[in-house]
């Protein structure tokens, strides 16, 4: 389920997100100063801007950003879409 970006503290986005083995890159975000950022490996970080839901725009690698939660409400993953290709989910690991 996606949580509602108005009503969630930004602090619950932040972590390490891992993709599968086989996708070599890994997504970290966190809060400075009341924004979120994220930094994709082998990328540069940026800023991440809020669009519907938990949905945001993450303009440093032209893509999508989703935060997932589970069935007990708490964020566990997050979905990237660059260039039209969707990544398979990215699991919290921090």
């Amino acid at each position: 389920m996606v949580l509602s970006a108005e009503k969630t503290p930004y602090s619950v986005l932040v972590g390490t997100y891992r993709f599968a083995p086989f996708v070599p890159i890994g997504v970290t975000v966190s809060e400075e100063n009341g924004h979120l950022y994220a930094q994709a490996t082998g990328f540069p970080k940026g800023q991440l801007s809020p669009q519907t839901g938990l949905t945001f725009a993450f303009t440093a690698v032209n893509a999508q950003i989703t935060f997932v939660r589970d069935e007990h409400g708490k964020v566990t993953q997050l979905h990237l879409t660059r260039d039209g290709q969707k990544l398979p989910p990215a699991r919290k690991v921090s």
